[in-house]
């Protein structure tokens, strides 16, 4: 099992719950391809 390091910041979460879910909507809608958005948040 993975566990964080430190404590997960909820309200941080909560605040950017719609772009999680619009980056995993784009991923799964091969909008774009994963590695293409993980190289823009680097």
């Amino acid at each position: 099992m993975i566990r964080p390091y430190k404590a997960v910041n909820v309200r941080l979460i909560r605040y950017n719950w719609d772009d999680f879910l619009r980056l995993a909507a784009t991923i799964v809608l091969k909008k774009n391809r994963a590695s293409d958005i993980f190289r823009r948040l680097k």
